[in-house]
């Protein structure tokens, strides 16, 4: 059984370190002070204070024309090596982008950080109304079909685990524990879960809980679109992904005595 979910005390400059290389990758321009500022919610000293440090650093380089922050080759160096890995991640971003393709519609793979849902990886829609997400933290676990569905993913003493933290945070205000429960349980017995007008009015997704073994981790594959065509499209969706997905994340078939028995 894995231990159930505790408070991670990460430092606060570390924390936006990594929340301001992550913000370049979602912006992919050059940012001045202030526009790091606004985008992180930090004061403008502290976003200075940031920028010049990892500037000197070598992570990113100033223009002192327009004022204006970018990053350097060295932060590509860091992870260049791991593009030529086959890692489990990798193949299950590549799992994203191909049933993005074949869907048309905005597919994520989504995971937990704590209780707070992390989107890891959008392929975006080609169909029109599209939606646009940036990968990153989001809201509690709690309040998105997409968060319900990684929380089945865990079994039940670690699902409540973070089902609590989530309401310690005071951000899953309004939502039902016996709804999310519920949920739960429907993922867990359909493999998929689809929601609509849950977080936000008018949007929807259809939420796929991936398997832990061969997914390597506690992850969520979910395709969102606008309400309406998710309300249109489950069945259609469902049948497009879920056959894709036990092709690709095959889920070991169990041995020894205990298999027998059940065949027997």
């Amino acid at each position: 059984m894995p231990p159930a979910a505790r408070p991670t005390v990460i430092s606060k400059s570390v924390s936006r370190a990594f929340a301001l290389l992550e913000l370049f990758r979602g912006e992919r321009r050059a940012l001045t002070a202030g526009a790091i500022e606004s985008a992180l919610g930090i004061p403008q000293p502290s976003a200075l204070v940031l920028a010049r440090e990892l500037q000197q650093l070598g992570y990113l380089s100033f223009d002192a024309t327009t004022r204006e922050y970018f990053p350097t080759e060295r932060v590509l160096d860091l992870g260049a090596w791991l593009g030529k890995a086959d890692l489990p991640r990798q193949r299950l971003r590549r799992l994203v982008d191909e049933l993005a393709r074949l869907a048309g519609e905005t597919t994520t793979l989504c995971t937990a950080s704590g209780a707070f849902l992390e989107i890891d990886h959008v392929a975006v829609g080609t169909q029109s109304g599209s939606i646009l997400m940036r990968p990153g933290r989001a809201a509690p676990l709690t309040r998105s079909g997409s968060g319900r569905a990684v929380l089945s993913t865990f079994d039940d003493t670690e699902a409540l685990a973070r089902i609590a933290a989530a309401e310690a945070s005071g951000q899953a205000n309004g939502i039902a524990r016996h709804e999310v429960l519920r949920d739960l349980r429907s993922a867990r017995r359909h493999g998929f879960l689809a929601i609509t007008d849950l977080m936000t009015d008018g949007i929807g997704a259809v939420c796929f809980p991936l398997p832990v073994a061969t997914a390597g981790g506690h992850f969520a594959l979910v395709i969102g679109a606008p309400s309406p065509r998710i309300r249109a499209r489950r069945d259609e969706l469902v049948a497009l992904a879920q056959p894709l997905i036990a092709q690709r994340l095959p889920v070991p078939r169990a041995s020894g005595p205990a298999a027998a028995r059940r065949a027997s």
